[in-house]
């Protein structure tokens, strides 16, 4: 069995911090945690150690994490800030995904602790590695959908012609189905801004998807992009290089 080689009480006080971020409509506690007061400490702890079947999950989700860090993504173990800031972006990634299709409110640690939300996380690790031939991988499909649907640029993103039986737009759609990533919409939606003009314009839109667009999205979008150019994965060469990509396939015209 491995050993735990990050408290899994500190792994609980990151859950609630990064959960409390995406109901709360702020992405500023996502990036370090710090307790705020000794009255803060004793109510986490007084918490953690009231629900004994969530202390044993968190405990598992620690070693299950550990493992999996040494036996198959070649991570040191005895990396501690590093365990600790990919425990945060394996939620933050977990949390984008489920929000697609389900309310935060009804999440809890169990949900995390399975085998989808590993491979989830591993495959965030896949496309942040190849994220130029993800990228553009993710932007032929919504090429395709474009020719497939006769969808002009805009439309292809956020029209009015674009939202699906369910009321999302076509390109959250494809995003829910895992047609293409979500970390891509995140790139095309930090350079072109579309999700915060379609936002303006629309009223009768699903309660689900008016929660991804008002603090869900942020928080996600946020990290991802501030982390993406922190560790070098996304350079503002290579962010308008996707972006031009995406300008010339989508409409056929070159980028102003």
């Amino acid at each position: 069995m491995a050993s735990i080689h990050y408290s899994p009480f500190r792994i609980y006080c990151d859950f609630q911090t990064i959960k409390r971020a995406f109901r709360r409509r702020t992405e500023k506690s996502i990036y370090k945690y710090s307790f705020d007061s000794e009255r803060i400490v004793k109510k986490r702890v007084d918490e953690y150690e009231a629900k004994p079947q969530q202390k044993a999950i968190f405990t598992k989700l620690s070693r299950e994490f550990t493992k999996r860090f040494e036996s198959y993504w070649g991570f040191s173990s005895q990396n501690k800030h590093r365990i600790q800031e990919e425990f945060k972006r394996f939620f933050i990634i977990n949390f984008g995904y489920y929000g697609l299709t389900q309310n935060i409110d009804s999440l809890w640690i169990g949900d995390f602790c399975t085998d989808f939300a590993f491979k989830c996380y591993q495959d965030h690790i896949s496309f942040a590695e190849a994220l130029t031939y993800r990228t553009r991988g993710d932007i032929m499909v919504l090429s395709e959908r474009r020719s497939q649907d006769a969808l002009t640029g805009p439309d292809l993103l956020f029209g009015k012609d674009s939202l699906t039986d369910n009321g999302f737009p076509l390109i959250l759609d494809l995003a829910k189905s895992r047609a293409i990533r979500l970390e891509t919409v995140a790139i095309l939606n930090y350079s072109l801004k579309f999700i915060e003009r379609y936002n303006k314009k629309q009223q009768n839109i699903s309660p689900l998807w008016t929660n991804i667009l008002s603090y869900q999205w942020l928080v996600f979008q946020t990290y991802w992009i501030n982390w993406s150019f922190e560790t070098g994965f996304i350079t503002q060469d290579k962010l308008d290089a996707i972006t031009k990509t995406f300008i010339q396939e989508i409409t056929g015209k070159e980028p102003t």
